[in-house]
């Protein structure tokens, strides 16, 4: 069996201030973070991804701008 572990902080939900601060500091964070997109939505990559299967969990770690996280494992 095929797997992809993952670890990935992602966009804090819709409307949250959290996710306004992400928005906002996106494009220089891009350029600092060398490519990092603190408002990414990759659960959704992942569930387009042609896995036959994609099973997570969020989490917050608590770190400022980069939370909160997902861990799961996509299978083929």
């Amino acid at each position: 069996m095929d797997s992809f572990l993952f670890i990935e902080h992602v966009a804090a939900p819709e409307g949250s201030l959290l996710r306004r601060l992400q928005n906002t500091i996106s494009p220089v964070w891009k350029v600092i973070g060398d490519g990092c997109h603190p408002d990414r939505e990759t659960w959704i990559a992942l569930e387009k991804a042609g896995f036959s299967s994609v099973n997570y969990e969020r989490f917050d770690a608590q770190l400022p701008i980069v939370s909160p996280h997902i861990i799961g494992i996509g299978t083929k």
